[in-house]
C-alpha cells in the first residue's frame, strides 16, 4: 500500500511538470507582403511571407518580426505586415485571401489580406475586411480565393 501511494504522488508530481496554465498561452500569426508595380507602373503585391506559432509566449508581434526578417532576405522595400493583436487562448483559425483584377488602365493587380479569429468563418469574414482596408477598390464582385487556411 505505501508503494501505491509513492506512486500516485510521483505520476501526480509528473503531471504537473507537464501541465502548464492556458491563460499564458498565446498563438501568433502575422503576414508581410511585398507591394511592388505591374507592368504598367501600379502597385500590386507581388509576394507574400507568412509565420505563425503556437508555442506559450509567441505573440502576432514575434511572428510578425520573423515575417519582416524573411522579406527583408529578398526585398529591400519596407513590407506591408498585420498580426493578430490578440491571443487565442482556445485555438483560433488563420486565412490568407487573394483578389485578383485587371483592367486596361492599371493592368493586373493582385491584393492579399491576413485573417484570424475563433473559427474559419469568422477567420474568412476578417480577411476580408482586411482587403477592403488594403484596396479600398474592392467589391466582392471581384471575387477572392483562399490561398490558405489553417487552425492554430
Amino acid at each position: 500500500m505505501h508503494f501505491m501511494r509513492q506512486m500516485a504522488y510521483v505520476l501526480t508530481a509528473l503531471a504537473a511538470l507537464f501541465t502548464f496554465n492556458s491563460s499564458s498561452y498565446a498563438r501568433g500569426v502575422a503576414l508581410c507582403v511585398e507591394v511592388g508595380n505591374n507592368a504598367k507602373g501600379y502597385k500590386t503585391d507581388v509576394e507574400y511571407f507568412l509565420r505563425w506559432g503556437g508555442d506559450p509566449e509567441t505573440t502576432g508581434r514575434d511572428v510578425q518580426k520573423a515575417a519582416r526578417h524573411d522579406q527583408s532576405l529578398e526585398y529591400s522595400g519596407t513590407a506591408s505586415c498585420r498580426n493578430n493583436e490578440r491571443y487565442f487562448l482556445d485555438g483560433g483559425w488563420f486565412v490568407v485571401i487573394k483578389a485578383e483584377r485587371s483592367n486596361r488602365t492599371t493592368g493586373r493587380k493582385s491584393t492579399y489580406a491576413l485573417g484570424y479569429g475563433q473559427d474559419h468563418a469568422s477567420a474568412v469574414l476578417n480577411a476580408i475586411e482586411e482587403l477592403k482596408r488594403r484596396d479600398w477598390s474592392w467589391r466582392r464582385e471581384h471575387g477572392y480565393i483562399i490561398d490558405t487556411s489553417k487552425a492554430f
